[in-house]
């Protein structure tokens, strides 16, 4: 079964940087749902338009221990205005509008 949940991080990731020529994907080809998520991700790359590389890291185990990875089960968006002001990011009012929690 997929979701769209991939289509919605791609999506808002591209509304903050829709600049972005190219994103990369860092992925564990050893995790058991990687080829339904990577497709998703493709899938939802290629309805906007927007160029994808992967990496795969299953080789570097200093890289999974960095990087621990687990599937959460609930999600809130969080927009920090001050950061994203300080790094000169124009966030979008419908990106905002998305938000669970806005910090001004």
């Amino acid at each position: 079964m997929t979701t769209d949940l991939e289509e919605k991080r791609l999506g808002i990731l591209h509304q903050l940087l829709p600049k972005a020529e190219l994103l990369a994907v860092l992925c564990n080809p050893k995790f058991p749902t990687i080829n339904a998520t990577l497709s998703e991700i493709e899938t939802a790359a290629r309805k906007i338009g927007q160029r994808l590389v992967i990496f795969r890291a299953s080789d570097e185990p200093e890289l999974e221990v960095a990087l621990p990875i687990s599937r959460s089960t609930k999600f809130d968006f969080v927009v920090n205005l001050k950061t994203a002001t300080e790094l000169g990011l124009d966030i979008p009012p419908a990106l905002l509008a998305l938000a669970d929690e806005v910090i001004e």
